[in-house]
């Protein structure tokens, strides 16, 4: 199973956020499928050829790749006229009609693995100000894009484990320690999730993980949503305070769903009702 990369995250929102802030003529970004391979710019805004498109940017050259290998944004005021700048960069700037230029890396969790650049199709001398504006809303960007990733891994392999595992009585105690602890994590990205189709694809792995795992062949107490949500916050070593930050809810909801969990299973207390729970193959 391929695991999630930012390659898997678009980069249309950075360049339209981008151009309500800063008044470059052109804007480019793109991938590298892996932080060790170049970089492709497949988006664009303001261009008026194809000539960028699909170029590969190396790191180390050009300011595309100086900035990737120095890790913060390289400018230049006139990209045709620069020494020391790859000819065929220069050709496909040229040719697009481009000068100044400025370029920025976008680190995710796995390092700089893309760049984004902004343009103008005349000599001027790109500010420091201009480069500060840039770099604010790449790092709002930056950051969504970790969540995202780091959520999608965690849906690739609660998935994974969800294939491999039986999480019963015979069941490793450490594998299905590990299960309730994603299980947990992923319940709280999905109670906080801002994207609709991430909380919505969330739901649907966790809704598959509870048929997988949630099923005995003798009638069990019918836990809600809800109690469950909460009871896996508590196998997790969450305290009640801490399920609700996580949860999106109030202490005193959190503190209702367990009572109401402890009276449909039987117990009186936390560690009562994650044993029960655990016992009845509830997925937690």
């Amino acid at each position: 199973m391929e695991t999630a990369t930012a390659e898997s995250t678009g980069l249309r929102p950075l360049l339209d956020q981008l151009r309500e802030v800063v008044p470059v003529n052109v804007l480019g970004a793109g991938w590298a499928a892996r932080p060790t391979e170049p970089v492709s710019l497949t988006e664009f805004s303001g261009t008026r050829t194809e000539s960028l498109s699909g170029l590969r940017i190396d790191r180390g050259r050009g300011i595309g790749g100086r900035a990737l290998a120095l890790r913060k944004p390289v400018k230049v005021r006139d990209y045709t006229t620069a020494s020391n700048l790859p000819r065929d960069y220069t050709r496909a700037v040229s040719a697009e009609g481009l000068h100044a230029m400025y370029a920025l890396p976008i680190s995710v969790l796995d390092g700089p693995t893309g760049l984004v650049y902004g343009a103008f199709r005349t000599e001027v001398e790109i500010s420091d100000r201009l480069v500060a504006a840039t770099a604010a809303v790449v790092r709002r960007f930056e950051f969504e894009c970790s969540v995202h990733v780091a959520a999608r891994r965690q849906v690739e392999e609660l998935r994974a484990r969800a294939e491999r595992l039986t999480c019963g009585p015979r069941a490793p105690e450490a594998a299905a320690g590990r299960l309730r602890e994603l299980y947990a994590d992923l319940r709280h990205l999905c109670a906080t999730a801002d994207d609709s189709p991430l909380r919505d694809r969330l739901e649907d792995v966790l809704n598959d993980v509870e048929r997988r795992f949630g099923s005995r062949s003798s009638p069990v107490p019918r836990l809600a949503r809800r109690e469950i949500d909460v009871l896996a916050q508590v196998a997790a070593g969450h305290s009640a305070a801490h399920a609700a930050v996580r949860l999106g809810l109030a202490p005193s909801t959190v503190k209702a769903y367990l009572r109401s969990a402890y009276r449909k299973l039987g117990v009186h207390n936390r560690v009562q009702a994650v044993a029960a729970a655990r016992a009845l193959d509830v997925v937690l």
